[in-house]
């Protein structure tokens, strides 16, 4: 039987490849500048002059999230956090958290560590 963990326990860190910006001056919203680098990205930023990174503008709920993916908070107090701070509008935080989450890690834009 495997062992199951409990994701509230996973302490979620930004790829390190990746930054996190503020949008002209407003502090509370960021977006996420995301470096193209495969083999195709490559082609195109040389031969069709794209973009050479990805810029995903994130909402005020987004950026507070991503910007708590350091590795140390773990996805429990993250949901927390926001409560604390946005109080109804996050509710249910749970779910709505780890919907997040999961959708950033399918990305490979952030990695789930399992906190010690």
């Amino acid at each position: 039987m495997k062992d199951r963990v409990n994701f509230l326990h996973l302490s979620p860190v930004l790829n390190h490849r990746f930054r996190l910006e503020s949008i002209d001056g407003i502090a509370m919203q960021k977006y996420l500048v995301i470096p193209r680098t495969n083999l195709l990205e490559r082609f195109l930023i040389r031969w069709l002059k794209q973009p050479a990174v990805r810029i995903i503008e994130l909402d005020e709920l987004g950026s507070f999230v991503v910007e708590h993916c350091d590795g140390q908070k773990t996805v429990e107090q993250i949901a927390t956090e926001l409560e604390n701070r946005f109080g109804e509008q996050v509710k249910p935080t749970i779910p709505r958290l780890l919907t997040f989450l999961q959708q950033l890690e399918a990305y490979g834009w952030i990695d789930l560590n399992l906190s010690v």
